[in-house]
């Protein structure tokens, strides 16, 4: 359970720190209301986007998921919002897959758009 913890704050801390996730992520954590936009006018423009598309993100433990509607079969689900500074190790780990090959493309975009 530890790690657990230990992944959640890492995640929750690169997040804040990122610059188009971390002003979104505040302003969510101190307020259920969704920002005004207005107030984030020098902020960068994927900053906006997450403001845009607040209906669709979810808090879990204090980590930023996209609600993903369900398609093509697939249930409902949350996607992790990854910051930039964890991309390429989280993309790298996702091409890996459980059994240590890749997992293949299609799966890959699914996860990470």
């Amino acid at each position: 359970m530890e790690e657990g913890v230990n992944v959640r704050e890492a995640l929750t801390k690169a997040q804040s720190d990122d610059p188009d996730i971390g002003p979104f992520l505040r302003s969510i954590m101190h307020s259920p209301e969704v920002p005004d936009i207005g107030q984030l006018t020098p902020e960068a423009p994927d900053v906006k986007r997450f403001v845009a598309e607040s209906f669709r993100s979810k808090l879990v433990d204090q980590v930023l998921y996209r609600l993903k509607p369900a398609a093509g079969g697939r249930p409902q689900h949350l996607q992790l919002v990854v910051s930039a500074s964890m991309r390429r190790d989280f993309v790298r780990r996702a091409h890996t897959g459980m059994a240590g090959g890749p997992t293949g493309s299609q799966p890959m975009q699914d996860e990470v758009h």
